[in-house]
């Protein structure tokens, strides 16, 4: 079971609740990882029931945009500080929805690209249960993206600028990971690309990032 959270603003860092403990990041992103494999598990049994016959493509897609819109908001607000942070601040609330809105509108977009693949048989079994994985995965997209983009807003009203860098963790990265490392430089959070998002591993990338506020 996921451990009781508390979002601190002053560090802009999780607490256990019942230790008082700061919680590491890479700990709060693990229930992000969790988030996205209940969704990938859900779309796979969703999906083989669309290559028995059981469900019409139309009622498999209807699942699959409103599964992934549940995962896709319950992994962001996670990543922007957690349902009773964003209740306290409206304008990082807006924020937030803006963000994981325009994630599913483009996931959308690409799903209904994938439907008529899918209707017009130029898709493997094989290769749409490939497809539907990096949907599930896709939660930790909105996860990242949330974090950034609250902790840039969060910065410039203090007045202040969102620096990050960016490395690579794992042994064998993707050629787009490597691409977006900031090769040890702090640049402006702006122009870094979150961990998961525009690479092939997607929900699976592994990269670090760090944040800092400097004066304006």
């Amino acid at each position: 079971m996921p451990m009781p959270l508390e979002f601190d603003d002053k560090t802009f860092r999780y607490r256990d609740t019942e230790t008082g403990k700061f919680v590491p990041h890479t700990q709060v992103k693990s229930q992000s990882e969790e988030i996205a494999t209940r969704l990938q598990n859900r779309l796979l049994k969703r999906t083989k029931q669309l290559e028995n016959g059981v469900i019409s493509l139309e009622d498999w897609k209807d699942f699959m945009k409103n599964a992934m819109k549940e995962a896709h908001i319950v992994s962001g607000t996670l990543g922007a500080g957690g349902k009773n942070y964003l209740n306290k601040n409206p304008e990082y609330k807006s924020r937030t929805f803006g963000v994981i809105g325009n994630e599913l509108k483009n996931q959308y977009k690409a799903l209904d690209k994938f439907a008529e693949q899918i209707k017009n048989g130029t898709q493997t079994p094989a290769q749409i249960e490939a497809r539907v994985k990096h949907y599930g995965l896709g939660a930790n997209q909105s996860f990242s993206k949330t974090h950034q983009a609250i902790r840039i807003s969060r910065a410039e009203k203090r007045g202040k600028r969102l620096l990050a860098r960016r490395w690579v963790n794992s042994g064998n990265p993707c050629a787009d990971c490597v691409g977006h490392s900031t090769n040890g430089a702090w640049l402006n959070a702006s122009v870094v690309v979150p961990p998961g998002n525009a690479c092939v591993c997607r929900g699976r990338c592994q990269c670090g990032i760090a944040y800092r506020e400097v004066k304006g």
